[in-house]
């Protein structure tokens, strides 16, 4: 919906008008189209024109990005992928403590205290839409379903559930990579 309210409103230079029928297309509030558009153009166009991919997260996380990034002086795209890392190693980090986070500038990664964990490292992606999980119990296919969203171990093909200690399993593993590679002081 933010790309199509997005597309009619620069189709037409008059932002207000278009927007507002867009909103009326769609059944929403102008000022919730408004908001939309804002976030396709200031924080999911960014990924888009990287060639990026867009960190799956729950809508506010978005909308408060849009709300909060530039008033602050933060990149949203690094806001989004800082979410994100965060909804990694806390599933219960909402988009209150992100607006917070936004407000104290975000912590640069080289000042994060970097423990390695598998949450932490560059290797744990998460799977595509699409992407078929299978389950199987003594080599015997039992079922099968689409496994977009879920996080696993790129390396070792683990989902992250399978890893029962995420600190321990980091330390003792050899392409343990953070994806964060702290600063030295004193570098440039």
């Amino acid at each position: 919906q933010s790309y199509i309210i997005y597309s009619l409103s620069r189709k037409d230079n008059t932002n207000r008008l278009s927007i507002k029928k867009a909103a009326e297309i769609l059944g929403i509030s102008y000022q919730r189209a408004r908001m939309m558009a804002g976030v396709w153009k200031h924080v999911f166009e960014p990924f888009v024109e990287r060639g990026e991919e867009i960190p799956e997260l729950p809508p506010r996380f978005f909308e408060e990005v849009y709300r909060k990034a530039n008033k602050f002086g933060v990149d949203p795209t690094e806001a989004v992928k800082y979410a994100w890392e965060q909804r990694i190693e806390n599933p219960t980090y909402g988009y209150r403590q992100l607006a917070k986070d936004i407000e104290a500038g975000l912590p640069a990664p080289e000042q994060k205290e970097l423990i390695p964990s598998c949450t932490r490292c560059r290797y744990l992606k998460s799977a595509p839409e699409g992407t078929k999980v299978i389950l199987q119990y003594a080599g015997e296919e039992l079922a099968e379903g689409d496994g977009g969203g879920i996080f696993y171990c790129e390396v070792f093909g683990l989902l992250r559930r399978e890893i029962p200690d995420p600190v321990e399993k980091a330390k003792n593993c050899v392409r343990y990579e953070p994806r964060y590679q702290p600063k030295e002081v004193g570098a440039s």
